[in-house]
């Protein structure tokens, strides 16, 4: 069975505070290890794009959708006290 992992470069643009476990380094260590996941066979990595409206409308509520997008913008919004956006989300 095959594992696959959609990942953009871009998502190291997505900034949390300080210690947050959904950081950039995660994003940066798979990358580097890219090319060994290929080779095993066990994962193979995506480009990610940007989801449909309507595909997002499958998982989350139009409010969901609409406070997300009032971050747009800012350099940091908090969703929840989990949940951070940045001006590259």
């Amino acid at each position: 069975m095959k594992t696959g992992l959609h990942i953009d470069k871009r998502y190291l643009d997505h900034a949390t505070p300080n210690g947050h476990p959904e950081r950039a380094d995660r994003i940066r260590r798979l990358l580097d290890h890219q090319p060994l996941f290929e080779l095993d066979g066990i994962v193979r990595m995506e480009a990610g794009r940007v989801a449909l409206p309507e595909e997002l409308l499958r998982v989350h509520d139009r409010a969901h959708l609409d406070l997300v997008a009032s971050t747009d913008g800012e350099l940091h919004g908090t969703l929840e006290p989990d949940t951070h956006t940045s001006g590259a989300s």
